[in-house]
């Protein structure tokens, strides 16, 4: 006579373990089936649970208290397991939540929550996907591309906070470049002016020839104007200043030597301003209140609001656009949302009539 062997794995063994069990609760009694499964599903073995009334309830169908114990454990299972499912993915633990929502599905895969949370799941795998995908275009030169998928997870989740960073990252890397506001250290150097009732040409001419640095005119700007000035050892910077207040002129610096000269009008400074244009499509905040927080912290004045697709566009300098980005950045988050893990008890009423004695219903 041959003895015939095999090998069980793990899973096969808990299987036929919990098989076993419910085998041995029919034939001695199914009102140790629910107390065990509760005894399991306590010490959070959930699916353990579960599989045990599922065997039982398969072995004897048409017993209704095995039943409605069934039903209850799962319940209560895909509960437990949903909330440390949403945990994990709220904590970006991608791999636990997978491992917890193929427990789920096995117990009930159509149900409302686990499809929801099977969704989240391969929502935030798509996002991780295109944030790699997006540090590597980055690193690559490519930053256009990796702009691209940056805008694909915040159309998705518009509060990521990985892609609002990477993506604030970029567009200061990709910013223009911010105006000069002094000369090349080459023409910083001490100078001297001594000139009375001289015309400005004259004067701006012969600083241009003393310290190498460019001049360019206006053409609001009246050359003729006299000028008085007795300037000794003085930085170029400080001589200009000193020359351009008494003329009520400005300057802008066109490179590390070339200055530009212009009448100081408010006109005139807005017509001379490098201006740039940015659109910011809101997702969670209000374009309203968006625009008086522009106005009120940064000043701006060319601000256009579409309600209709919650747009605001903004013109200005580029270091107010960018202080802009932030305040935007900051404002359009999306609402605090709070877990509320909730368990329902059944109580009996008649737990009196359960004391005392216990009569058999029926004689052998």
């Amino acid at each position: 006579m041959k003895l015939l062997t095999s090998r069980c794995s793990p899973t096969g063994l808990l299987g036929l373990t919990l098989l076993l069990v419910a085998v041995f609760a029919l034939l001695t009694g199914c009102s140790t089936v629910p107390q065990e499964a509760d005894r399991l599903h306590q010490s959070g073995q959930y699916e353990q649970a579960y599989q045990l009334l599922s065997d039982a309830a398969r072995l004897k169908p048409d017993d209704s208290r095995l039943r409605a114990a069934l039903l209850r454990q799962r319940e209560l299972s895909i509960n437990r397991l949903a909330t440390q499912a949403q945990l994990a993915l709220s904590s970006n633990r991608l791999d636990q939540a997978g491992a917890l929502i193929a427990k789920l599905e096995a117990m009930d895969g159509q149900h409302p929550r686990v499809a929801a949370l099977r969704t989240e799941f391969e929502r935030q795998q798509r996002h991780q996907q295109w944030l790699s995908q997006a540090r590597e275009a980055e690193q690559q030169g490519r930053l256009d591309g990796a702009r691209d998928l940056l805008g694909k997870v915040l159309a998705e989740a518009p509060g990521h906070p990985e892609a609002r960073s990477a993506m604030l990252r970029l567009r200061e890397r990709t910013a223009p470049p911010a105006p000069l506001t002094t000369l090349g250290a080459e023409y910083r150097k001490p100078v001297t002016l001594e000139f009375r009732d001289a015309p400005l040409r004259s004067v701006i001419e012969g600083l241009g020839r003393t310290t190498g640095v460019n001049f360019v005119f206006d053409k609001d700007v009246r050359p003729e104007a006299k000028v008085s000035v007795y300037l000794k050892d003085v930085s170029v910077d400080e001589a200009l200043r000193v020359i351009l207040a008494t003329q009520q002129l400005q300057r802008k610096l066109l490179n590390e030597r070339t200055v530009l000269i212009y009448p100081g009008t408010q006109a005139k400074a807005r017509e001379h301003e490098e201006l740039v244009t940015r659109n910011f499509y809101l997702v969670n905040a209000d374009v309203k209140q968006a625009q008086t927080l522009v106005r009120s912290i940064a000043k701006t004045r060319d601000i256009f609001v579409d309600e209709r697709l919650n747009l605001l566009v903004v013109r200005d300098t580029p270091a107010v656009v960018q202080l802009v980005e932030r305040l935007i950045a900051g404002l359009d988050l999306p609402d605090p949302e709070v877990v509320l893990e909730v368990e329902v008890m059944e109580l009996a009423s008649n737990r009196l009539d359960e004391l005392g004695i216990q009569w058999p219903e029926q004689v052998k």
